[in-house]
């Protein structure tokens, strides 16, 4: 299960997740992503990862997804932590890709 809470202002969309962004759950995430941009016309996105537990592969590619589009991933616990450093890591050694 994976909760997903939208907050947006004039300057930022926020996404603070809670549960596994995994199964049917990514296709959910990637849903309220595509909808709340073209909504808001914002670009800055947060990802706020501090309550997941889990991130299956599609997860990960899609986490991987919204950094190269610029958002940026927060995450607290040591695994949640090395899988944001892993995606920024690939982000960076990618040409023309923003830095998230």
């Amino acid at each position: 299960m994976l909760k997903i809470t939208v907050e947006s202002s004039a300057t930022e969309i926020r996404f603070r997740l809670e549960g596994k962004v995994a199964g049917p759950w990514v296709r959910e995430l990637e849903k309220t992503w595509r909808e709340s941009a073209a909504i808001c016309g914002i670009d800055h996105i947060t990802v706020d990862m501090s309550e997941v537990t889990f991130v299956d592969t599609d997860g990960r590619e899609l986490l991987a997804q919204l950094c190269r589009g610029g958002a940026t991933l927060k995450a607290s616990g040591c695994m949640m932590k090395c899988l944001v450093e892993d995606i920024r890591r690939s982000a960076r050694n990618q040409p023309g890709q923003r830095n998230c």
